[in-house]
């Protein structure tokens, strides 16, 4: 089998994005009223993250069987 040509292929003018998720983690800087208000910001954070992974977990394994 021959090798593939990608010279026909257009130049990537711009960077790729990152994921479009990762937006939500890091919110514009907040000024909080408490630690407790910060904390549960935080905890928001984690549980979107997990959230996300655990979606992209059960679609790994879905696309492997």
């Amino acid at each position: 089998m021959a090798p593939r040509r990608y010279s026909n292929r257009a130049a990537l003018s711009v960077r790729p994005r990152r994921d479009h998720f990762t937006e939500d983690y890091r919110p514009h800087r907040q000024r909080f009223e408490s630690e407790l208000d910060r904390d549960f910001a935080a905890m928001k954070r984690v549980w979107q993250m997990l959230r996300h992974g655990a979606v992209r977990m059960l679609g790994e394994m879905g696309r492997q069987y």
